[in-house]
């Protein structure tokens, strides 16, 4: 465990009430408050909280961005499909139109 000064205490205190800026991380797991020093463990309680929040966050963010990933893939995959069908039933249609043309010229 990190030994936390009274001065780092203060200053994490300080920003913690003025900015609403916690500690978080792995480094948050290194902290640790003294021996009836309330005050910095209910601090660094709160900090696990936030911290614990934000990483369900980001996961849940990282799963939806997945999520839609798959979607565009898939819909990538569909509009390819589309574009050779299209590719195909035009060959199909310039080659009845170049047949009928020369049933055309040959009548």
């Amino acid at each position: 465990m990190i030994e936390v000064t009274e001065h780092t205490r203060n200053v994490l205190l300080e920003v913690a009430k003025s900015k609403k800026i916690y500690v978080e991380g792995n480094f948050l797991k290194l902290l640790e408050a003294e021996d009836g020093d309330t005050e910095f463990a209910k601090y660094l309680e709160t900090c696990k909280e936030k911290d614990t929040t934000a990483r369900r966050k980001r996961l849940e963010v990282t799963k939806q961005v997945q999520s839609q990933n798959k979607a565009l893939e898939k819909a990538a995959e569909r509009n390819a499909a589309l574009m050779e069908d299209l590719k195909v039933a035009l060959e199909q249609a310039e080659k009845a139109k170049t047949e009928a043309e020369e049933s055309k010229a040959e009548a």
